[in-house]
């Protein structure tokens, strides 16, 4: 579902710019980070996935049994982790070449392949992915952290910078989806972030909530 999202957006944004319909330079972007920045619709389902690999215990009332085989429950969500990883990884991978030579055979010129925005658009994916599992920790709830997840990557990003606040635009740059814009971005001072601070602002992501997740989930009953 993840794969068929990612590059089915990717190739109706390239269909729409290789017909003419739509200008990458009407939007402020160029036509490699348009087509792969599409593949962020995907993080959605990735998201959800990372979620439901823990919440999905709490609803059925598995996780009791999950915490009996084992006892240390920071190697238990350090081990579903690892697994979300080894599984989105490779998917997102994937789906980012997939939409970068569905773009080179449908745009007119083509489009010049880069494993580091390859890379910085699949480090984001999983990113994603990692969140979803985290909130849901947190939250041990589907709704609730499907809901937050939402939020962060999706409505906040375009929202803040139409606030009048000078301080909204910085939030905004924090989020997630200002390191994917800036790690797919291949016009020189069009990205918010530059890589360095892109890399850190998802390992962030990836850490604070999981760290804060392992934490409640060592202090709270099952």
């Amino acid at each position: 579902m993840a794969a068929l999202t990612g590059i089915g957006f990717a190739l109706a944004v390239a269909a729409t710019v290789g017909a003419g319909d739509v200008s990458s330079d009407a939007l402020g972007e160029d036509d490699f980070a348009l087509v792969l920045g599409e593949t962020g619709v995907a993080a959605l389902v990735l998201g959800v996935l990372g979620a439901l690999q823990m919440s999905s215990e709490y609803a059925s009332g598995t996780i009791s049994v999950s915490l009996t085989a084992v006892p240390r429950r920071r190697p238990l969500l350090a081990a579903k982790a690892a697994v979300l990883v080894a599984v989105v990884a490779p998917l997102s991978m994937a789906v980012s070449a997939g939409a970068l030579l569905v773009g080179d055979a449908i745009i007119e010129g083509g489009l010049a392949f880069s494993w580091p925005a390859v890379l910085g658009n699949t480090a984001y994916l999983t990113a994603v992915a990692v969140l979803g599992l985290s909130l849901a920790t947190l939250t041990r709830s589907t709704a609730m952290a499907i809901a937050v997840l939402v939020a962060v990557v999706f409505v906040l990003p375009p929202l803040l910078p139409l606030l009048p606040w000078g301080w909204a635009e910085t939030v905004a740059d924090l989020l997630p989806g200002a390191a994917q814009e800036s790690l797919i971005s291949t016009v020189p001072g069009t990205a918010p972030l530059g890589d360095v601070a892109a890399v850190r602002t998802l390992a962030a992501w990836i850490l604070v909530p999981l760290t804060a997740g392992a934490v409640l989930l060592t202090r709270r009953d099952a």
